[in-house]
């Protein structure tokens, strides 16, 4: 017969077991290291560096300066396998910006990454080709929806691997939409520019772009031609994030603009402008109402 003190020292030793090995607890200690592990193979950055709102900027990474140089403070710098980005605080918020390369696989991937840490709403600022005959290039384009011209969306999408999702429509999120656009279009207005709101196409060949295609685009409701639009909504519908993008029209292929023919010098500056210092200060300026619209003060 066991003395009284070994069966309390087993008891208590059974009791801890319990409470260091219950499966909830598990769970929790595999998730922590499985979004640890993700974050730190496509940004090398930890959960921490992962704001409630994100700045998605495509290649190359000096884009990043558009956004450095506008924040009040910078925080921390990081670069993984991915991408690389930093945390910044604009408007009294912390943002982090993250720069992911550019194409629909890369700002998939990306969107779907920055939900293993705390990321609730996301803009994407970018470049698109117009094909609105009231455009002109170097205005400001806010996405609502976009047309899949995509392979990113076939995996996240499809239900089946023979559900082909081209030509599907994925939404901007309705919520951010509605608080982004009046104050994107108010914002444009003060420093001169023209903005848009609609549909798009997004593709993965430059080359694609002929013209019979563009126009049928065109009739389709599309005003525009983008490279990562449908592959961002579709990742963020997945992973529960807000999001919207926010394009400038870099060239308007349907009227001898194309980015294969050089652009007036008057064009370029305007391109310039207001991709690389206009949006940049308008999206940041936004970052007061995105945590509103989460809840947060």
């Amino acid at each position: 017969q066991l003395s009284l003190t070994v069966r309390r020292r087993r008891h208590q030793e059974g009791s801890l077991a319990k409470r260091r090995f219950s499966p909830y607890k598990v769970i929790q200690l595999s998730n922590r290291m499985e979004n640890e592990a993700v974050l730190q193979l496509f940004f090398g950055c930890e959960a921490r560096d992962i704001s409630t709102f994100v700045i998605f900027t495509p290649s190359p990474p000096s884009n990043l300066n558009d956004f450095k140089e506008l924040c009040y403070e910078v925080r921390g710098k990081f670069s993984g396998w991915v991408g690389s980005g930093f945390v910044g605080v604009a408007e009294g918020y912390h943002v982090t910006v993250i720069c992911p390369g550019t194409g629909s696989s890369q700002i998939g991937d990306a969107t779907l990454a920055v939900s293993h840490g705390p990321c609730e709403v996301a803009i994407f600022v970018g470049s698109i080709g117009g094909l609105d005959n009231n455009m002109n290039i170097g205005d400001i384009v806010v996405v609502e929806e976009a047309v899949i011209g995509e392979g990113f969306s076939r995996y996240h999408l499809g239900k089946a691997a023979s559900e082909d999702p081209f030509g599907r429509i994925v939404q901007a999120d309705d919520a951010l939409i509605a608080y982004l656009w009046p104050e994107v279009r108010a914002m444009a207005q003060e420093f001169d520019v023209e903005s848009h709101k609609g549909r798009i196409f997004t593709t993965e060949s430059l080359l694609a772009e002929t013209e019979q295609f563009l126009q049928e685009m065109d009739k389709r409701g599309c005003i525009g031609i983008d490279k990562e639009a449908s592959a961002f909504y579709t990742a963020a519908r997945k992973a529960k994030i807000r999001a919207a993008a926010v394009l400038c029209v870099s060239d308007l292929p349907l009227h001898q603009r194309s980015l294969l023919i050089e652009r007036t010098a008057e064009e370029e500056d305007k391109r310039v402008r207001v991709r690389h210092q206009i949006i940049p200060q308008i999206v940041l300026r936004l970052a007061a109402g995105c945590y509103r619209l989460v809840g947060m003060p």
